[in-house]
Formats: structure tokens, C-alpha cells, sequence
């Protein structure tokens, strides 16, 4: 068994999706960490590293026992007009996963954007089977699926806004983004609670071996980001942040939205820190923020918060594991004032605990496995609607406050019996909750709800649970490589969704409700 880390020789950060060949018959790829893992017989071998964005290495290697081997990599800039990269090729042949892109911040801001801003969102959109959900909007849609049931993961943090500006940006800097990953059919067991999509965002460490950073100044929008070592070779840190000016580009607008206004802001904190060669730690703060108005008439604003620490232990040669804990929180509000005895506001928010405990454990090249445990604990604010000021006439009106746990446990099974055969079956049991403290009123059945078919309210307390839903979600995926350039895979997938939204189509504001 050899393993390692592939990093960046002037960073010192991790190298993901990097492709490792043995012989040019095994390969293994590193994962989101760098980290690689493979059995190889005692022996001469020749080991290729390939990969975008970086220098292709050939080594030789004499192999006596089991042993570990990190690997530096030079970055490279391809320059050529065009380019045959053979490490996306093979990753794609003899990957057992079907329907998974995955995209550097590299090659995103090769692709034309906006205002020169590179967009993650947009280059998303590029990809086979991936549209926006239309103009100016703030989702997209994966084989037919709709906006809400994407799951959108920055950091394991989720996101339920991805957007900024009516839709033109998204939230994330791609200054600060290392990789992308979209799920768009053969989803791996660990991910859940959406029906057609998962979009993985990962932040880079921060360079561990000198202060560095950069700036931009664009039409519109203004960004900074730096990162270096607080402990070199040790600990790292990254911080990055956006903000706009967009206001001019209003005001070429026809005379009556001469009074609208727009902004938005972001920001990213990263921590990372090595304890040893077996532990690493993880911490990331995400904060955004929208406010537009149209012609001083309706205010709306929303804001994403996101913490998420990470903590990652190689328990041994084999086995690794990470243990993972955060919070999200997403929130609209619409509001205005410019009649005082109407002035309102409105607000929905949901906030999120979460925690997670993955395992990965390589018992041989033909047999490993993914298991683990994940809990979410929600709370749901339908809606508040409240007086906008002291002399307004609106009455109060709350929507009760909802709670659930969502609990699930995974695990799967690669399997290569050969060269050319992979097989990955997984089962991910999922348990939705609902919970008190809540009123829960009955009707008859097959009538209308309305005070006449009542016919009971039962009170139930804190934590109390009032409805649970649950049930097994298969993944299976087959690969079946007839030559090192051709393959054929076949794959089943059923999957759960307890969090819905409730969208606005008619008009262009963020105003979804979870349910």
C-alpha cells in the first residue's frame, strides 16, 4: 500500500483530482485533500502524475513494503491553442461515476463571463444537461429537475442563494475557489436530500509558505483576496472579499427606475492547520449579503452565514476519516416605507446545525468503502409580517416557527475485480423528523381545511416527534472498460427530498420559501 499527498510545490496546498498511473495499467486519482491511496507489489514500477494545471511528472519507484510518499508538483500554464489534457480523458474512461464534471477555477476563467468576472455559476451552465431556469435568474436546472432540488455544498456549508445582482454573479470569488464538482446522475452515498443535482465547492488552504494576494477593479464589482502562513508549512490562512458599484449602470435605465439602487457584498475566511502528518484542521466563515431597491418603493435584501469546521484524522494506512460540524443560515426580507401607514416588513429565514462523520477504508486495490453518519437540525421561519415603522397600520402576523431533524447513515462498496470491470454499490438510509414544540390541527378527510372540519389540535412539546418519514436510498454504478480509451456505464440511483421552496416565477426577487 503507497499513499500520499500531491501538493503544490510553491504553495504547499493539496492538489486534488490529480491523476496517478502505475505502469500505465493502475491509476488512482487524489481526492479533494490530495490525498491518494493504491496497492501496489513489491517491485520497479514507473509512477506518471498527470494532470490540468500542473507539470507532468514521471518517476521511478522501487517498492520493498508499504510506505507513504508525498508528491510535489510544478504549476503549469498551457499556452498552445489547443490542448489534449489525457488525465481528464482517463479519469472520465475509467471513473466507475456517470454524469460527473468536475472543474478547476483554472479552466472557469478561461470561459467568456460577464463584466470579465469569472463566474462559477454560469460556467456551470455549460456543461452537458445544465441550464439556467431563464433570464436573469438565480438557479439552474440538471436534466429536467428544478432549482430547489440542487444541492449547492461551499466548504459542507449549504447555500440556498447562489446568486448576486438579479442573478448576474454568483456568490462565490473565484479568487478563493480551488474546485468544483457537479453530481448530475450517479450520486455517491454520502450526499442526500436532493433529487437531481449536488454541486461540491471547495476553498483553497492559502499558501503555506509566503504571504501573497491579489486585487481586481471591473466595471462593476471590486474584489481583494490574501492568503499566506501564520505557522509556515503549518498553518495557513485565506481571506477574500467583493463588493460593488453597480449603481451607474442603473441609472443608464429608463427615467423611471432612476431611483433604484443595488449592492452586494461578500466574504470568505479561511484557517487551515496541520496538528501532524495524520491530523488536519479545517475552519471556513462564508458571509454574503443582496440589497436592491426599485424606485424607492420596495426594499429586498438577503444574506447567506456559514461556519464550517472540519477535522481530519488518518486513523491508519488504510483508514481515514474526517469529522465535520457547522451552521448555515439564509434570510429575505422585503420591506418599505414609503407610505408610513403601510409600511411593512416581511422576512422568511432558515437556520441549519448539521454534523457529519465519514470514513474511508482502502482494504485492497479491488475492495473499499465509504460509510458514515450525517444529522441536520432544522429551523424554519415561514414568515414574519410586521409594521414597517411607528406610524404604520399594518398588523402582525407570524407564521409558527418549524422544526426537523434529518438524520441518515451511509455506505458503500467500490468493487474492481479486474482492470476493465468496477462496480460501486452503495445504500443510504435516510429518517426525516418533524418536531415539536408545534400545534398540529386534524380535518376530516377529504374535506376542505377550514375551521368547520377541524376536528382536533393536539399540542405537542419541544422536541416531541409528530411525523416521521424515512426510507433506503440505492446507488448502484457499473464501468466497463473495453479498451484504456473506451468504456461503457451503467448506473440506478433513487433518491429522497424533505426540503422543498416555494418559488416566485412571476417576478425576479429572492423570495423562496422552504417547506
Amino acid at each position: 500500500m503507497l499513499n500520499g499527498t500531491v501538493r503544490n510545490a510553491r504553495t504547499g496546498e493539496p492538489f486534488p483530482n490529480i491523476s496517478i498511473l502505475i505502469d500505465n495499467e493502475q491509476s488512482v486519482t487524489s481526492d479533494a485533500y490530495g490525498n491518494y491511496s493504491i496497492n501496489i507489489a513489491p517491485g520497479k514500477h514507473s509512477l506518471n502524475v498527470i494532470g490540468f494545471g500542473i507539470r507532468e511528472a514521471l518517476l521511478s519507484l522501487q517498492v520493498y513494503s508499504d510506505g507513504a510518499m508525498n508528491i510535489d508538483v510544478q504549476e503549469q500554464m498551457p499556452t498552445l491553442k489547443e490542448v489534449i489534457v489525457s488525465a481528464t480523458r482517463t479519469r472520465n474512461v475509467r471513473n466507475v461515476q456517470m454524469g460527473v464534471s468536475r472543474l478547476s477555477i483554472t479552466e472557469i476563467k478561461q470561459i467568456p463571463s460577464l463584466f470579465g468576472e469569472a463566474d462559477i455559476l454560469r460556467a456551470i451552465t455549460t456543461l452537458p444537461g445544465v441550464k439556467t431556469v431563464g433570464e436573469a435568474s438565480t438557479g439552474f436546472n440538471v436534466r429536467g429537475g428544478s432549482a430547489d432540488q440542487n444541492l449547492i455544498l461551499f466548504n459542507e456549508s449549504t447555500i440556498y442563494n447562489p446568486s448576486h445582482f438579479f442573478g448576474m454573479f454568483s456568490s462565490f470569488n473565484p479568487e478563493i475557489v480551488k474546485d468544483i464538482e457537479l453530481y448530475k446522475s450517479s450520486m455517491p452515498a454520502k450526499y442526500g436530500g436532493r433529487l437531481s443535482s449536488v454541486l461540491d465547492i471547495n476553498s483553497r488552504e492559502g499558501n503555506k509558505r509566503k504571504l501573497s494576494g491579489s486585487a481586481g477593479i471591473g466595471p462593476i464589482t471590486s474584489r481583494i483576496q490574501l492568503e499566506g502562513p501564520l505557522i509556515k508549512d503549518k498553518t495557513s490562512f485565506i481571506l477574500g472579499g467583493r463588493s460593488t458599484y453597480a449603481n451607474w449602470l442603473i441609472d443608464l435605465l429608463p427615467e423611471e427606475f432612476d431611483k433604484s439602487r443595488a449592492s452586494f457584498q461578500d466574504f470568505n475566511l479561511g484557517l487551515s492547520h496541520n496538528i501532524d502528518s495524520n491530523n488536519n484542521i479545517y475552519i471556513n466563515g462564508y458571509y454574503s449579503r443582496d440589497r436592491f431597491t426599485l424606485n424607492e418603493d420596495t426594499a429586498y435584501q438577503y444574506n447567506n452565514r456559514n461556519l464550517s469546521v472540519k477535522w481530519k484524522r488518518s486513523l491508519s494506512r488504510r483508514l481515514q476519516g474526517e469529522l465535520i460540524g457547522g451552521y448555515d443560515y439564509y434570510k429575505y426580507q422585503i420591506s418599505s416605507e414609503a407610505n408610513e401607514v403601510n409600511a411593512f416588513k416581511l422576512f422568511f429565514d432558515i437556520r441549519q446545525l448539521y454534523g457529519k462523520l465519514n470514513f474511508v477504508y482502502y482494504q485492497s486495490q479491488q475492495h473499499a468503502f465509504d460509510f458514515g453518519l450525517s444529522t441536520v437540525h432544522y429551523k424554519l421561519s415561514p414568515g414574519n409580517y410586521e409594521p414597517g415603522s411607528s406610524q404604520s397600520l399594518v398588523r402582525p402576523d407570524t407564521v409558527s416557527t418549524e422544526y426537523a431533524l434529518e438524520n441518515a447513515a451511509y455506505l458503500t462498496h467500490r468493487f474492481n475485480p479486474t482492470n476493465k470491470l468496477a462496480i460501486s454499490t452503495g445504500i443510504r438510509y435516510s429518517l426525516y423528523s418533524f418536531i415539536g414544540p408545534q400545534d398540529v390541527s386534524y380535518y376530516l378527510q377529504g374535506q376542505p381545511r377550514t375551521d368547520d372540519t377541524r376536528t382536533n389540535t393536539l399540542s405537542y412539546a419541544k422536541g416531541k416527534f409528530i411525523n416521521n418519514y424515512h426510507g433506503p436510498e440505492i446507488r448502484v454504478s457499473l464501468r466497463y472498460a473495453f479498451t484504456p480509451d473506451f468504456s461503457v456505464k451503467a448506473s440506478y440511483n433513487t433518491q429522497r427530498q424533505y426540503i422543498h421552496l416555494l418559488s416566485n416565477t412571476t417576478a425576479i426577487s429572492p423570495t423562496d420559501i422552504g417547506s
